[in-house]
């Protein structure tokens, strides 16, 4: 019984962590890694390639599988109920996937060896090298303490923290505009099995929640919980039933509006209006039902959820690094005072921030500079930054170009109509209404809307 334990000892794990340090695994990714290098190796002169670069490729790209026997040959398992167990264990902790009978290994092998760097640096600082603060926590270096810290060097801090997060705040925000667009892009207005009317009423239904939404009467109204409109004030809940009931009303005009428009031209008679009107009506439950449950898609793309930022400490702590491997600015990196060689045969951190550095690399993130010191040239890499506003990037319409845009195609009762809707919701003038619209069309374009023969001959 001892030995059967002793034997399954290495099965009984419960993270990645703890699977990169058992035989088995790291069996399978020697086996995984002599295929690429084998493959490499068979490339190299035919390819401008290197071995990091091809092992992120092969990656990216799920290539190099393992059928079930190679994984339990790869593993050294004897057992098949060992085996199992491990394969189980291998699936569950996300380290292999399984797709079309065959096996492939995850990139998670490569990041947690960072994640557990980070476990380790937090486990092994004291308090007395912790600077806490209420939306960080600083680990500081082994020469540093956190009374060292002067009044001016916390504010400096302070001020240097608030740029970062209002800078990443705002890329994190551009991201998800992003995202949410593609999502309407591509399952609402290109999708074909919903009819170009649902499509055009959801679109005005939304333009109009969004504009509730921005209200800036309703957000001052959340204490006093009373409303004023016009001469009279009343509780807030009935003022957002009466915007709300005014808001349908405004739906039904930007639907008029819209296809009034499009279709000018296309003189339809009372019967061939009659018959897109029943297609409309019986298409429209099941495609309303489909846009909106996208919709929840899109509105769970675009919340702002909590997140934690670890910055990696290259320089402070060192890193491990593999003794079969060889870099010719080791040795350099070595000699340097500020440089903390450690060796850990089974560490392979230094695999995990090459990996992370070729993928700077494929999507250019990396550029070479000639830098002169002292009279001599060195070539430096540098990472690309941005030096336009990221608010406003280069080539892009602002919101107002965007819902200006929009709004002057509108006929003169739709804009009157909208501008008296956005001034009692607390819009302080026109520009401001325009700004709001075009935020959310900048997202949401209008759904392309076919000649009326097309849904006519559907």
């Amino acid at each position: 019984m001892r030995e059967f334990r002793k034997k399954n000892k290495q099965l009984k794990v419960q993270n990645l962590t703890e699977l990169l340090q058992r035989k088995a695994f790291t069996n399978v990714v020697t086996d995984f890694e002599e295929k690429i290098r084998t493959d490499y190796l068979r490339l190299k002169n035919n390819e401008n390639i290197t071995l990091l670069k091809f092992r992120l490729d092969i990656l990216q790209n799920k290539g190099h599988g393992f059928t079930k026997n190679e994984i339990r040959n790869a593993s050294k398992l004897k057992s098949k109920s060992q085996f199992d167990k491990f394969l189980k264990t291998c699936l569950e902790l996300e380290a292999l996937e399984h797709r079309n009978k065959m096996y492939y290994l995850t990139p998670k092998y490569i990041y947690e060896p960072l994640k557990t760097r980070h476990r380790r640096t937090i486990d092994g600082t004291p308090a007395e090298r912790t600077y806490l603060d209420e939306h960080f926590l600083f680990y500081l270096p082994e020469n540093i303490v956190f009374n060292d810290f002067k009044r001016e060097d916390m504010i400096q801090i302070n001020k240097t923290l608030e740029d970062f997060f209002i800078s990443l705040r705002k890329i994190l925000e551009n991201i998800r505009r992003k995202k949410a667009e593609m999502i309407w892009l591509n399952e609402i207005n290109n999708a074909e099995q919903v009819n170009p009317l649902v499509k055009l009423d959801m679109w005005a239904c939304l333009l109009v929640e969004y504009l509730l939404h921005h209200s800036t009467a309703i957000f001052l109204s959340v204490t006093t919980k009373m409303v004023k409109i016009e001469r009279e004030t009343i509780p807030r809940e009935t003022a957002i039933k009466i915007w709300k009931r005014k808001g349908e009303s405004l739906r039904q005009e930007i639907f008029d509006d819209v296809l009034t428009r499009i279709w000018k031209n296309e003189n339809l008679t009372e019967e061939q209006i009659s018959q897109i009107n029943i297609c409309y009506k019986k298409e429209y439950t099941a495609g309303y039902l489909y846009c909106k449950e996208v919709w929840s898609k899109i509105a769970k793309t675009l919340q702002q959820q909590d997140y934690t930022f670890v910055i990696n400490p290259f320089i402070e702590h060192g890193f491990g690094y593999h003794k079969e491997d060889t870099d010719e600015n080791i040795e350099y990196l070595k000699s340097l005072p500020w440089f903390k060689y450690s060796f850990r045969e089974e560490d392979k951190l230094m695999d995990a921030l090459n990996y992370v550095r070729q993928m700077e690399v494929s999507n250019k993130m990396i550029e070479t500079k000639e830098v002169e010191r002292n009279g001599n040239k060195y070539q430096w890499e540098f990472k690309i930054t941005d030096e336009k506003p990221l608010a406003n990037p280069a080539n892009l319409p602002s919101y107002f170009e965007i819902g200006k845009k929009y709004f002057d195609a509108f006929q003169s009762p739709l804009q009157k109509s909208l501008l008296c809707f956005c001034k009692n919701l607390g819009y302080k003038n026109k520009k401001q209404s325009i700004e709001i619209m075009g935020e959310f069309l900048g997202m949401f374009p209008g759904p392309d809307i076919p000649p009326a023969y097309n849904i006519l001959t559907k």
